[in-house]
């Protein structure tokens, strides 16, 4: 016999598809940031953030942060960069880069949960239910929030493991609403975000890393001084008067970057330095 979904039911699995669809949206807009902002780090965080505080309605600003774990159980990450994004309100949206930019300085809460010291899997961290509740009230972080409007959060800690040692990509939705709370599927939706978001981070923040630390290694010291000022944009004259060599001497290494490299042109450097273009298979050494 057949029998009818429960309108709860029906209306958690609307929910959820609504939370999938602007998931996917928000992954796409992810990897088009990625192109849009190469090396550029924290441009890519806070226009990725805004995406992830339109994933549910009642939730309207967000901030993501590339940090190094805790060293120790009640200490506090370090905040390498960071990025906010949303339609909240302005004075939100400026508490959230601030308390961003002060290292945390106001979460009494998340430290003594572990939540930003190095696990091997993935944390959810679902606002007040999931800190001291006991503590809240009295809680430094409470204060901060209260004093600045912002209520309940969905917090997701992502692991991982670079060549420059662990990290953590953190992303974190907020919401200047006192009715709203995380769900579990908006959780589930946003731990699938924030994976891939560490893979896009992986793509296209770290394999060009090692691709410039692979094409630095091909010139001298004083090439690759002045390798990332040509590759960047810098006229040789520019260059010259930052690195204080003369206009021909920078000249002379930048004949010899482009014979390294394989290049022809200033785009082509540019092109290669990006990872727009392959690195040729006759580069040589310096």
């Amino acid at each position: 016999m057949h029998t009818s979904q429960s309108g709860s039911d029906a209306l958690s699995d609307s929910r959820e598809a609504l939370w999938a669809s602007r998931a996917r949206a928000a992954v796409a807009a992810a990897s088009a940031i990625t192109a849009q902002h190469p090396g550029k780090l924290g441009p890519w965080l806070a226009a990725s953030s805004h995406h992830f505080a339109l994933l549910e309605p009642g939730a309207d600003l967000a901030w993501t942060a590339l940090m190094s774990p805790a060293a120790a159980p009640d200490a506090l990450p370090l905040v390498l960069f960071w990025g906010v994004g949303g339609p909240g309100p302005k004075p939100a949206l400026a508490a959230s880069a601030a308390h961003l930019s002060k290292g945390l300085a106001e979460d009494d809460l998340s430290g003594p949960h572990g939540h930003f010291r190095w696990q091997r899997a993935p944390v959810i961290v679902r606002g007040r239910h999931d800190l001291d509740a006991s503590r809240w009230n009295d809680s430094s972080l409470a204060r901060y929030r209260h004093a600045n409007g912002l209520h309940d959060f969905c917090r997701v800690v992502v692991p991982l493991s670079e060549p420059e040692g662990p990290r953590l990509l953190v992303v974190q939705v907020d919401s200047t609403n006192p009715a709203w709370a995380p769900s579990e599927g908006m959780s589930r939706v946003l731990l699938e975000v924030a994976g891939v978001l560490a893979s896009a981070y992986h793509t296209g923040f770290v394999e060009p890393m090692l691709r410039r630390e692979g094409l630095l290694r091909l010139l001298s010291p004083a090439q690759r001084e002045l390798a990332p000022l040509l590759a960047e944009g810098l006229t040789e004259r520019e260059a010259a008067e930052q690195t204080g060599r003369s206009i021909h001497t920078v000249h002379e290494h930048a004949k010899a970057i482009y014979h390294a490299w394989g290049v022809r042109s200033r785009m082509e450097m540019r092109d290669l330095w990006l990872g727009v273009r392959s690195p040729s298979t006759s580069l040589s050494g310096a």
